[in-house]
């Protein structure tokens, strides 16, 4: 159709018998969101990365204003209709587990699609919106107002040094976490700028790919019965 998929077999020598659904930032699948999905698929996952944008991409020179701009122009509700038919290609076997991860622009549609689908058991959403500044008939409801609906874990990334995500707003959502009793945790890189995972050498980006790894081993196999993790201390790793 007009929204065109990608798919990556595993290619490590142990495949997991896991799949994931990789979003693109508003940049669409560019270099940055392949070069992840063949990441991932080299841990021994099935990667499945969508075009959430369809035939009405941005063109290639279009500043961070206009991209954001176009992207306002989607639904949320239509962007996530598309990844629940993603699941639902993915879950045909019912013993694979799916998960999904955001960059960016798409961490907001990993975490909303999570809360509307149980079949992913876990969620990566890797600096997406935290809460929209006005209610529109495209976006009605912040991502934050989600949380309660999730039903899998949630892995929440978020740059230290960005004006896009005041501590605030990222404790808002850690705080909507422990409140009610999800599984996950939310982490801030200190220091790091706006979009730094796109930069593989910053020491960041590798903290997040390692942490990124390590969730992922832990939660995707994860059985439904099993009860939401928080430390010791009641709350989610921060990150700090």
């Amino acid at each position: 159709g007009s929204t065109s998929t990608t798919l990556f077999a595993p290619t490590s020598g142990e495949p997991k018998g896991a799949a994931l659904i990789v979003l693109h930032d508003f940049y669409g699948v560019d270099e940055h969101t392949l070069r992840a999905a063949k990441r991932l698929a080299a841990l021994g996952y099935g990667v499945l990365v969508p075009n959430l944008f369809g035939d009405k991409t941005p063109a290639a020179d279009a500043d961070e204003i206009a991209r954001l701009d176009f992207a306002a122009t989607l639904s949320d509700a239509q962007i996530v209709s598309h990844i629940v038919k993603c699941v639902d290609f993915l879950a045909q076997e019912p013993s694979t587990p799916v998960g999904i991860i955001g960059w960016g622009w798409g961490g907001t549609y990993a975490l909303l699609a999570a809360a509307h689908d149980a079949r992913l058991k876990v969620a990566g959403d890797i600096g997406g919106t935290i809460s929209y500044p006005v209610s529109t008939p495209n976006r009605p409801g912040s991502p934050l107002n989600f949380v309660a609906d999730l039903q899998g874990a949630l892995f929440a990334a978020f740059p230290g040094n960005d004006p896009n995500f005041p501590v605030i707003e990222v404790e808002r959502l850690r705080a909507r976490l422990i409140e009610h009793d999800k599984q996950g945790e939310v982490k801030i890189y200190p220091d790091a700028q706006g979009r730094f995972w796109r930069d593989e050498e910053l020491p960041q980006t590798h903290a997040l790919w390692r942490r990124l790894h390590s969730f992922l081993g832990d939660y995707i196999f994860q059985s439904e019965e099993e009860t939401p993790f928080l430390s010791p201390q009641g709350i989610p790793d921060s990150g700090y």
